[in-house]
């Protein structure tokens, strides 16, 4: 993994630093002793870019994004108003770079996004298991409108990585462009391939949670519940976002987050820490594990173990 967190002061050191994009600045307030440009935070795991940009004086942006990747751009709701590629948008307009295209842009001084360049093949393989087709680059659209209760939770989980500084787990990834594919999908007027039959997806959740019962949570994975179900993987995602509106690997960690949560609620006669019953249901990075448990609860584990324990610092 590879982060870069940096606030600069001046447009050449920033287009210098910033990994895989080719960056061409040229500040439209000129004279005005600006100090402070902005600060981008940009990190690289499990094959994708995640990164959030937030400049503080008007620019006109050119050059063009990581190469050979789809890049997405989010925006945060307070932008008042963005020219990019010949479009104009604002807040709650999601943009997409095709790949090989170039960065064209005139942004105001309350610049405020967060990307996400992924693979062809990441995206073939999420298009599978939502069901939908991949149009070829031509037909995809550049910019499209999604909702906010869509829009609202990816920020918050972007905000999360940018201010914590944390990992991002392949499946996670993966969330985040569930969440996106739909709108943009059918923006470029593609609709879903015909979806499994609802025998096939209760049997699969049916089975699934059969061997969530029977097997420690910690020790269960997406692919376990396919094979014992003797479903596709596509039919899975399919029954559990249709059930639940979550894919089998966020359930999971979902079902794992309550019940470290119950466990440290039970807690107040005990010596247990919060590292010691997170371990016992998978959670082996602290870092990840109390930012995903406070996005879960409102709260660190720390907090809900205090409560539990009156008398722990």
């Amino acid at each position: 993994m590879r982060t870069l967190d940096a606030t600069f002061d001046n447009v050449e050191s920033m287009c210098e630093s910033v990994r895989a994009w080719n960056l061409e600045f040229q500040p439209l307030l000129i004279g005005r002793g600006i100090l402070d440009v902005g600060r981008v935070v940009q990190s690289e795991w499990a094959g994708a870019l995640i990164g959030h940009a937030r400049f503080r004086t008007p620019l006109q942006q050119a050059g063009a994004p990581p190469p050979g990747l789809v890049t997405f751009v989010i925006q945060e709701p307070g932008m008042r108003g963005l020219w990019w590629r010949g479009h104009d948008v604002n807040g709650d307009t999601v943009l997409a770079f095709p790949i090989g295209s170039e960065l064209s842009s005139i942004s105001g001084s309350d610049f405020d996004i967060h990307t996400i360049s992924v693979s062809e093949e990441a995206l073939e393989r999420v298009a599978g298991l939502l069901e939908l087709e991949l149009p070829d680059s031509s037909r995809r659209a550049e910019v499209f409108r999604t909702s906010e209760t869509v829009l609202n939770p990816l920020r918050a989980r972007l905000r999360l990585l940018r201010d914590e500084g944390l990992a991002l787990p392949q499946e996670d990834i993966t969330e985040l462009l569930i969440a996106l594919l739909p709108g943009w999908l059918l923006h470029s007027g593609l609709g879903p391939r015909p979806r499994p039959t609802p025998r096939a997806r209760s049997r699969a959740i049916r089975m699934s949670l059969e061997l969530m019962e029977a097997e420690p949570l910690a020790e269960l994975s997406a692919d376990q519940l396919r094979a014992y179900a003797g479903v596709s993987e596509r039919t899975l995602q399919y029954a559990f976002r249709d059930r639940f509106g979550l894919t089998p690997a966020a359930f999971i960690k979902a079902r794992r987050l309550g019940a470290v949560s119950a466990m440290l609620k039970r807690s107040d006669g005990d010596d247990a820490t919060v590292g010691d019953i997170a371990a016992q249901f998978g959670f082996w990075h602290t870092g990840q594990f109390a930012a995903d448990y406070r996005l879960a609860f409102g709260e660190l584990p720390s907090d809900t173990l205090r409560r539990a324990r009156p008398n722990v610092r």
